[in-house]
């Protein structure tokens, strides 16, 4: 977009030596050897504010299909039921469920002409989905793995984000519920920590 609240990541990159880069808009596809890489519409963490510069991604790669969502909140479900229409199942969801995100002014304060009242300052927060919402967006794609992803519970990210959790904080208890449900509906799921790897083999089911 290239607004005061979603500045253009290409001219940055640009701007600091990369000379091929490709910004992806909403529901475009970029081939790849093998697959295709393809921008889907994000909802969530950004405050209510229209930014353009975060996307979802919808990666098919020899086979095995992957939705990526890291802080998305499925705020309404029919964007992904449309979504589901264009581009079917899905094989392995990643999404992210920091679901107790800061206030909007966090990020977005100083951009602001005046300061927000406290209300509406709380209520415009940089959540992404509780295990209800991420539930709904896991049941619409049909998938054979979910996975929670980009927590920032790592320990090095505290001094970024200053996210330190307790097993009794919300993103922590929501998605226990949400993978609890996944595995009650027979498919594998996990939170992620750290770093991990996994090995995907393609299965050809219908869409």
């Amino acid at each position: 977009g290239g607004e005061l609240q979603d500045p253009s990541l290409r001219l940055m990159l640009n701007a600091v030596g990369f000379k091929n880069v490709r910004e992806v808009a909403e529901m475009e596809s970029v081939p790849v050897s093998g697959g295709a890489i393809c921008g889907l519409p994000f909802l969530g963490e950004h405050g209510d504010l229209h930014v353009l510069s975060k996307l979802a991604f919808h990666v098919s790669l020899h086979g095995e299909t992957f939705l990526f969502a890291a802080d998305s909140n499925n705020l309404d479900p029919r964007l992904y039921a449309r979504i589901h229409a264009m581009i079917g199942n899905i094989d392995h969801v990643f999404i992210g469920m920091e679901c107790a995100g800061a206030p909007v002014s966090w990020v977005y304060g100083p951009l602001f002409s005046q300061p927000l009242p406290r209300k509406q300052d709380q209520a415009r927060r940089l959540n992404g989905s509780d295990a209800d919402r991420a539930l709904e967006l896991v049941r619409q794609f049909n998938p054979r793995s979910v996975y929670v992803y980009a927590m920032g519970a790592e320990p090095w990210l505290t001094f970024i984000s200053s996210i330190e959790y307790e097993p009794d904080s919300a993103p922590i208890v929501e998605s226990d519920r949400l993978i609890q449900a996944c595995r009650a509906d027979g498919l594998v799921s996990e939170r992620l920590y750290g770093s991990k790897e996994l090995r995907f083999q393609a299965i050809r089911r219908a869409a």
